[in-house]
């Protein structure tokens, strides 16, 4: 917890230190004087994001501000609980106006390409095609025809509208649009009620560099697992109390992605860390207690890890948030 605190510290005082290399003007349509918040990913975490900017808009919604960025990554803009996405690079001018909740973001300038293709083909912000199939009453080779062609159309749509010159965007397209077929046939299988249980949508694994799509990396627990990591959590807590299922899908992962080693390591990293929000049940007193076991599996697996720290920070927050605390002496 302390190591992460500090990391974080480090990272905001060299980004004041650093020269801004990106700058943002954007739009929040109902959103006068309201706070903004600016968040990146770290290159240690899997879920959190470090925020880098904050501020408020004016009376009109509106708000400009300068950040840096090392790499290109996912930039998340947040006003008042209400996020979007972007991807972007160093040197990269940002225009943005977001008309509603309901409504994407309109980008203008040398990103509005790209976010027009990403946001369109819903590779970022909602993709109701995993909450809703095209259509219902159909077999998985039929429907995965109609998926895989609208997934061909996307990647010849993004050759041809946007910049693909920078490999990182051209990677997370391609891991993206992978993760999102598979999501998408999974999400038809279910659909089809008890039927589902004896289909299984084939599954490409990509090289260790897609692993910066958060669509691929979904596609691969989604395969391997049968379910996404957020699948099962009831009010922040997972209700799944047989420990045997964690270690089991510890092992699956483990052994499914021997020869992906970073893609193996961040997947078993989430998994340790959603197992440290499952409540067990144990001894006479059947008092609930974490549940540790992948915890100790993941430390002795990976000591040097760069993902201990968000996990210890997950082994605090669980154990305040499920252990009594204890009232002070007097």
């Amino acid at each position: 917890m302390k190591m992460r605190f500090l990391c974080t510290l480090l990272l905001g005082a060299m980004q004041c230190l650093a020269q801004p290399n990106v700058h943002i003007r954007g739009h929040f349509e109902g959103f006068p004087s309201s706070q903004y918040q600016i968040s990146i990913r770290l290159s240690n975490s899997f879920y959190s994001s470090s925020s880098i900017a904050k501020g408020h808009t004016d009376n009109h919604g509106n708000f400009e501000t300068d950040i840096r960025l090392e790499t290109p990554q996912k930039v998340s803009i947040d006003c008042l609980g209400y996020r979007v996405d972007f991807i972007l690079s160093p040197n990269d001018t940002l225009v943005f106006c977001n008309p509603s909740r309901t409504q994407s973001p309109q980008v203008q300038g040398r990103t509005g390409a790209l976010h027009h293709f990403l946001y369109e083909s819903m590779l970022l912000g909602r993709d109701s095609l995993a909450d809703k199939p095209l259509v219902r009453h159909m077999s998985l080779d039929n429907y995965s025809t109609i998926v895989n062609d609208l997934a061909d159309q996307y990647w010849e749509r993004f050759q041809r509208t946007c910049d693909t010159t920078h490999s990182f965007v051209n990677t997370y397209v391609m891991a993206s649009i992978e993760g999102q077929k598979y999501i998408r046939k999974q999400a038809h299988i279910r659909s089809q009620g008890e039927l589902y249980i004896n289909e299984k949508p084939p599954f490409k694994l990509l090289s260790d560099d897609a692993r910066i799509a958060d669509l691929y990396i979904s596609s691969v627990n989604q395969h391997f697992l049968g379910t996404s990591l957020d699948m099962g959590m009831v009010r922040g807590v997972f209700v799944i109390a047989d420990s045997s299922q964690w270690e089991k899908s510890y092992d699956t992962l483990s052994e499914g992605l021997q020869h992906l080693p970073h893609t193996r390591e961040l997947t078993l990293a989430q998994l340790t860390h959603r197992s440290l929000f499952a409540r067990m049940t144990v001894g006479m007193n059947r008092k609930p207690t974490n549940f540790k076991p992948l915890l100790e599996r993941f430390q002795k697996e990976f000591p040097s890890s760069p993902y201990l720290d968000a996990i210890n920070d997950a082994v605090y927050t669980t154990e305040v948030r499920f252990k009594p605390i204890a009232k002070p002496k007097n």
